[in-house]
């Protein structure tokens, strides 16, 4: 990746200032050269400490999801709302007919198969 060094701006006044000073610029520039040069150095140096730390990442996330994929898990990303348990899909919910429905969590009676509530447990299917 050649780009425009980070200090061209720096250089540049440090060319001017050299034909306007004579010999006192010569010197300037020189010494703007050199702290342009380290500045150029450090800046290579973290630009390709953040790319290897970026691939390093993403190369880790990709191998998560691909470990969660094998196993069957369903990643959630972050913001995604929760998914809604309904009482007929729910561990503590006991259905007998009619409006005698029971959860098992809060003790009432009268729920709807499609009521819901947070502590919601969906049951486990066997195949």
């Amino acid at each position: 990746m050649s780009s425009t060094p980070i200090t061209a701006g720096l250089r540049e006044v440090a060319a001017k200032t050299e034909g306007a000073n004579g010999r006192c610029g010569k010197l300037y520039r020189g010494d703007l050269d050199r702290i342009a040069d380290r500045i150029d150095a450090e800046h290579e140096r973290r630009m390709d400490d953040c790319r290897r730390e970026v691939r390093r990442e993403v190369i880790r996330y990709m191998r998560g999801v691909l470990t969660d994929l094998d196993r069957g898990v369903r990643r959630v990303r972050k913001g995604d709302k929760a998914e809604v348990v309904r009482c007929r899909d729910c561990v503590h919910a006991y259905f007998v007919g009619g409006n005698n429905n029971s959860c098992g969590v809060f003790g009432i009676t009268g729920i709807g198969a499609d009521d819901f509530c947070s502590n919601g447990e969906r049951k486990e299917v066997s195949e």
